[in-house]
């Protein structure tokens, strides 16, 4: 369980790092939705840490920078990147309901499926699936 928990972490870390680009690129209008995504993946990224910790697993800590798989000049890509941070964080969570017990495989359950609603409101099309 502990190496897909980590793997989650490492995707949220991207999450949080990833969003501070997107919120740069956003209009006024839109950086509100944006911090209140940052603001659930910072939440997740610490409830990882402490669950890692709590198993006797030390969090490895994020990684100096990110880089995005496109470009991100403008409030277009921004949203694109958003979309494709959440389908991967929700791939992320995905992986963690295979290797964790009934009330941790809720808790995933619950988050890829945040993951897919904010990737949704960014512009995502509904899948049955989501993920990348």
């Amino acid at each position: 369980m502990s190496d897909t928990l980590a793997e989650a972490l490492d995707a949220e870390y991207a999450a949080t790092y990833a969003y501070g680009l997107i919120g740069s690129h956003l209009s006024s209008a839109q950086q509100p939705q944006a911090r209140t995504d940052l603001d659930a993946h910072r939440q997740l990224r610490d409830e990882l840490r402490a669950k890692l910790s709590a198993s006797g697993v030390t969090p490895a800590p994020p990684a100096p920078a990110y880089q995005p798989t496109t470009p991100v000049t403008n409030a277009r890509s921004a949203k694109a990147l958003a979309v494709q941070v959440e389908l991967a964080l929700a791939g992320s969570w995905s992986d963690v309901t295979t290797q964790t017990d009934d009330a941790q495989r809720i808790w995933a359950i619950k988050n890829a499926q945040a993951c897919t609603r904010r990737a949704m409101s960014w512009g995502a099309s509904s899948q049955a699936f989501p993920g990348p």
